[in-house]
């Protein structure tokens, strides 16, 4: 008699994981006690949940909003930020093919979004400038010059690209675009040489 190998007992139909249901876990052994409200008092009180939830988005911690809007990021550290200012923008459509394109593109998109700064400072006599392009870089594949979807964009001063970060939802040629500070960009040493 030949018995059977490990192997064959782990394959055989007769034991499989399949028959056994997998655990279920109720909410309050995921979350806690504490986390987890009462459906049945939710909605018996009607309205008044909702004021409920509104207060647990306050910032006390509460309870977990899966649909909580983010707060504003704070780039106030920009003002007292060396030049350039610089943003990273992201998701860019593969149509913009130069780093003129891009330049164009934000300048049409600043225009028609109405993007301004306000400013104290003497020269401006205290009122709204437009937020302008500087510069834009495109990076680009080697050799063949492909977009590589994301780029680079260059303000006058720490003001306007705070006005350019904080304005939402913004699109370039009808898609959303992700926008932030550009963050070691060009403290790569010779990161931008490799290959040559």
């Amino acid at each position: 008699m030949i018995g059977k190998s490990w192997a064959d007992h782990c394959s055989s139909d007769e034991e499989s994981d399949d028959d056994v249901p997998p655990k279920t876990l109720s909410a309050q052994e995921i979350f806690g006690a504490g986390d987890v409200p009462d459906d049945d008092a939710d909605a018996a009180e009607g309205d008044s949940g909702a004021a409920a939830e509104d207060t647990s988005a306050a910032g006390d911690g509460s309870s977990y909003q899966h649909n909580a809007p983010r707060p504003p990021k704070d780039y106030s550290f920009l003002l007292t930020a060396p030049p350039p200012y610089t943003a990273y923008v992201g998701n860019l459509n593969y149509d913009i093919r130069s780093s003129q394109e891009l330049k164009e593109e934000m300048e049409k998109m600043l225009e028609s979004r109405k993007c301004v700064t306000i400013s104290a400072s003497e020269g401006d006599a205290g009122g709204e400038r437009e937020v302008r392009v500087q510069g834009a870089r495109l990076m680009t594949e080697k050799g063949g010059g492909q977009s590589r979807g994301y780029g680079y964009v260059e303000f006058d001063s720490p003001e306007e690209l705070m006005a350019f970060l904080q304005l939402p939802n913004p699109q370039l040629c009808g898609r959303n675009i992700k926008v932030d500070v550009a963050s070691g960009e060009r403290s790569g040493g010779d990161r931008g040489d490799r290959g040559s």
